[in-house]
């Protein structure tokens, strides 16, 4: 007598543990009805708006953009050297010059002499590539003597015409013999501003895919733990149903009260669990809204997967990812080609840093035609420029210097060598892990292709296990611990499921970046998304 009431007692208390329990846990879903009705409220959110929000809104992508227009600034000021640059200039000048009594002019009654001179040019010059400057030129010198009588005459001309005038037409070159074609410092600099700026855009591109797979990734994770949700809601309304049921199977002697008091009790314990789902998945949702870069409220992810053939995805044979294989993929993985430009722009560096430590030694020549003309009016003064220009004139000549030791040179040379080396070991070292990252997806992707239709199959079967487990029951065939065990066995069948799904598209995703099929970068700079291969999730 005394076991029984101490079993009614501990019975008792069990079932205020749990009606407290319950209370808690319904207090915690009134919480969540108004995120949830405002979830719900919200149109579905689609993997390809999850990803294309991600792209746009992503602030590492952001800066890469930025570095990349900078880095086309770099090119821009690079090429300027080779920019072709005219201009014009003009210089007036007068020199008085007094004699008093000076022995030759004084005793002619000359008191000074003043000289006016006018010196204008026009010019043309362009810097090659390969180190030849060049420059040419048109310029006008005009001279203009006058003396002063004694007892304060007017000036008058020394020459009778009103102008005398000397025009010049000249080419020069300049050519550094140490430093033009191969060593020329100008295409070095272009050519290592080239190589930074495809190296900054290859990093764009790799970021942009990186961000893709982790935001899918999220995507995936939040359609699984909405799904779970979904699961534990769906089981609910089962036990309701049941429970719903359960006076007239215990009044028709098929089921107890204590069939009733285990479906209550079962009902809390999925509660509980739904509750917990919610929360985990809430907690994904809030991660997923980081990277699309939106404090708005996001829909629940689309109900289904993509429409995907598994059986006809097309997976290489781990055997076909040979060396022909990985060099077709490297030429397409926006990491190793960012790394092989860095490479680039390293020797492109090495080569400059030889070729400004060599001698100074440039060779400078220069040909023209001087003239003079003599006119009474401003015309004449501008005609030096095109007629009787007849004076042939040459010169040449060399210019030398060099530092000893050069240190500036060493230093630079070895700085630049280090940046060589320390870019070789990293290419080499991802070319291998290439390898490794290929054959481990493509591997697994095999496996998963397996596993997604075994778990499709088996959760066709579960579903029809399910149904008709329910019908026993109803029937009073099965028990109910029979039947809880049953609700357990479809809700792990149906997360495995989607799990497996999402860890196969997961990896379809991993291998069209380890295969550099993800996206792509237009001419314009903006992000494009190969949406045949992306969004359909087929090859």
């Amino acid at each position: 007598m005394k076991k029984t009431i101490l079993g009614l007692l501990i019975l008792t208390a069990g079932l205020f543990s749990l009606a407290a329990q319950e209370e808690a846990d319904q207090a915690l879903a009134g919480q969540e009805t108004a995120a949830q009705a405002q979830e719900e409220a919200a149109p579905a959110l689609t993997f390809e708006e999850a990803l294309q929000a991600a792209v746009e809104n992503n602030a590492d992508i952001q800066i890469k953009k930025a570095a990349v227009q900078e880095a086309r600034g770099r090119l821009l000021s690079a090429k300027a050297g080779t920019d072709f640059t005219i201009g014009a200039d003009a210089a007036y000048n007068r020199k008085h010059t007094p004699y008093g009594n000076d022995p030759y002019y004084g005793a002619n009654g000359i008191d000074d002499l003043q000289n006016d001179s006018i010196n204008t040019s026009i010019w043309a010059q362009k810097t090659f590539s390969f180190g030849l400057r060049t420059k040419i030129s048109a310029g006008i010198n005009s001279a203009l003597g006058k003396y002063k009588g004694s007892k304060g005459s007017d000036y008058n001309r020394i020459y009778g015409d009103e102008f005398t005038n000397r025009g010049t037409i000249a080419l020069e070159l300049s050519l550094p013999l140490f430093k033009s074609f191969k060593n020329a410092i100008l295409a070095n600099n272009i050519q290592a501003a080239n190589d930074y700026c495809a190296q900054i855009e290859f990093d764009l591109l790799d970021t942009i895919c990186k961000t893709l797979q982790n935001a899918a990734a999220t995507y995936w994770e939040y359609h699984t733990a909405h799904r779970q949700v979904q699961h534990y809601e769906e089981i609910l309304k089962n036990l309701q149903d049941r429970i719903e049921s359960m006076d007239k199977l215990i009044a028709a002697g098929a089921r107890t009260k204590n069939d009733l008091l285990s479906l209550q009790v079962n009902i809390i314990s999925n509660e509980r669990s739904l509750l917990s789902s919610k929360v985990k998945c809430n907690e994904i949702k809030l991660k997923l809204q980081q990277m699309m870069g939106t404090q708005e409220e996001i829909g629940i992810p689309e109900y289904d997967f993509p429409s995907i053939n598994v059986e006809a995805f097309n997976i290489p044979a781990l055997e076909s990812v040979d060396n022909e294989f990985i060099e077709k993929t490297i030429s397409k993985r926006p990491d190793i080609l960012s790394m092989q430009k860095r490479l680039d722009y390293a020797r492109a560096n090495l080569v400059l840093a030889v070729a400004q430590g060599r001698p100074d030694l440039a060779l400078n020549l220069s040909l023209g035609e001087t003239g003079a003309v003599y006119g009474e009016s401003v015309g004449g003064f501008f005609s030096s420029f095109f007629r009787n220009v007849n004076g042939a004139n040459f010169g040449g000549g060399l210019s030398f210097s060099m530092s000893f030791p050069n240190n500036a040179k060493n230093g630079a040379v070895q700085s630049a060598e280090a940046q060589c080396t320390q870019a070789s070991v990293q290419l080499n070292q991802a070319k291998q892990t290439l390898a490794l990252q290929l054959r481990n997806t493509v591997f697994n992707l095999n496996n998963y292709k397996i596993q997604v239709q075994n778990a499709n199959s088996a959760l066709e079967m579960q579903k029809q296990l399910y149904a008709n487990e329910q019908r026993r029951f109803n029937s009073g065939l099965i028990t109910v611990d029979d039947m809880i065990n049953q609700d357990k066995e479809f809700i792990l069948a149906k997360n495995q499921y989607y799990q497996i799904m999402a860890t196969f598209l997961q990896n379809i995703m991993q291998y069209k970046y380890f295969s550099g099929m993800l996206a792509e970068i237009t001419n314009s700079g903006s992000n494009v998304l190969r949406k045949e291969s992306l969004y359909s999730l087929q090859n």
